[in-house]
Order: structure tokens, then sequence, then C-alpha cells
């Protein structure tokens, strides 16, 4: 399984549930900020979102990502409950919060923005994972890449992904910030320079509302942008799992 989002040339396009944590309940991001509604026991979620037919699971430790905290516990018990391949993603920039993850049965690990304040260790990391490694783009209206939860600044879009390119960064997952939560719509734009500009693979997180959005991000796999995450569309039912495949399946067909 480890091949559908890492090795190929035109890996097919991945649709990626999201699921974050915060104090052991499932919760969900807006531009940056925690909502106060409470989605849930994260297990329980994973569990229905498994049920309406997520293939693959982006689950988000927003505590450690906020640094106040860690829910690597409550990570490896929603892993051990599903039967579906899980990338987990929030505040991991160091080979501690790395190894934990794997810990806990993530098959991908996202680092975070400000892992590429150091980027001999994530030269290194990358090397030693190859293939289930993949670098946090938090992009904000200004071009900054903004690490979400500590807003760490890292630096500007374009000179970031200089330093990303010297460590080989082959993916990255790319979030248009005040796009996320919004259900407005992806900014596909950003995705696609991203991908063009780099030569790496993308993966678009933020603003996904329907199937069209879907079908507009999967349009421009051979560009290199090859999968999605969906969260809040899933969450309140504007977008069903078994329509978002649908659409990146007749998109790949096309």
């Amino acid at each position: 399984m480890t091949d559908i989002i890492d090795v190929t040339p035109k890996p097919p396009f991945a649709v990626f549930a999201a699921l974050d944590i915060s104090h052991g309940c499932a919760k969900r991001l807006t531009q940056g900020a925690i909502d106060a509604d409470d989605y849930g026991d994260p297990v329980e979620v994973a569990q229905s979102l498994v049920a309406q037919g997520a293939r693959l699971l982006h689950v988000v430790d927003l505590d450690q990502a906020f640094e106040r905290g860690s829910n690597t516990e409550v990570i490896a018990d929603v892993i051990a409950a599903i039967g579906v391949p899980v990338q987990v993603s929030g505040g991991i920039n160091s080979q501690q919060r790395l190894r934990a993850a794997f810990d806990a049965g993530a098959i991908w690990v996202n680092l975070s923005a400000d892992s590429l304040l150091q980027p001999d260790w994530v030269a290194v990391a990358l090397d030693q994972h190859l293939g289930r490694l993949s670098v946090s783009l938090d992009v904000d209206s200004g071009s900054q890449v903004i690490a979400r939860g500590s807003n760490i600044d890292v630096g500007p879009l374009l000179e970031v992904l200089n330093v990303a390119s010297g460590a080989k960064v082959p993916r990255y997952i790319v979030t248009d910030v005040e796009a996320d939560g919004m259900m407005s719509g992806p900014n596909t734009e950003l995705a696609l320079a991203i991908a063009q500009a780099s030569g790496a693979h993308v993966i678009s997180s933020g603003g996904i509302r329907d199937a069209a959005d879907v079908a507009a991000l999967a349009a421009m796999r051979e560009a290199g942008v090859i999968g999605a995450v969906i969260g809040k569309a899933l969450y309140l039912g504007s977008l069903s799992l078994a329509d978002a495949h649908d659409a990146a399946a007749l998109r790949r067909q096309t």
C-alpha cells in the first residue's frame, strides 16, 4: 500500500479523509484556529469515515502542532481500530516526534513546515524513510509559509521551496490557510504553481466543498497534483466519500 502516493511517476489521485484531534476529541481547523465544535471520539469518527468509504486517513495532532501536548496514544488507538492506511501530521519537527508517529502505526508522516528550518535533518529523515514522508506548506495570503499552530514564520514561499529542493523533498501537503475549513473551494492555482515550481508531488488541503472541487484538483494530476485532504465537507455532509472517489476516478480516465 505504501506506493499509492509515493513512488510511481504518475500515482492514482489519492483522497484522504481528515481527522483532527485535540484533547482527545475530534475537532476541525478553520483558518488555522481550532473550531469550538466537538465531533466526538476520534476512534468512533475514524470508524465512521471508513464505514462511509474512506480508503486513506489524514490524522492531525492539533495539540502537538500548537505545542501544548500530544495525542499520540489516541492516534495509535485510531490506527489500531481501522483497516486503512493512515498519514499522521501535526507538529512533527524532530526525530522523536517522527519516530513516535511511525511507532503509532502511521504509514506516512507529514513533517511540519517549520521542520524546513532544519533542512539537514529533513534531508536525513527523507533518506531514512524513503517515500514515506511529506512536508507541509501552509501558505498565507502574502505567500509566506507559516507553520500552523506554532505560527512560526518559515519564510517566503519561493525561498522555502529552494530550501526544500536542496533537501530533496518529494511531496508537499499544501494548504491555503485562508481557505482551510471555509469550504470556499481549494486554491488550485497555489497547488499547481507549487507542483510546477518544485517538480515535486502536491496534495492539496483546505477549502474543498464538493465533488467538482475534487475533480478540479484531480484534473491536474499530470502536472503533479496527486491528492486531496477533505475535512469539513465530509463532516457537514456537502460531499460524500463515494462522490469524492468518483470525481477523482472520472477525471483520471479523461
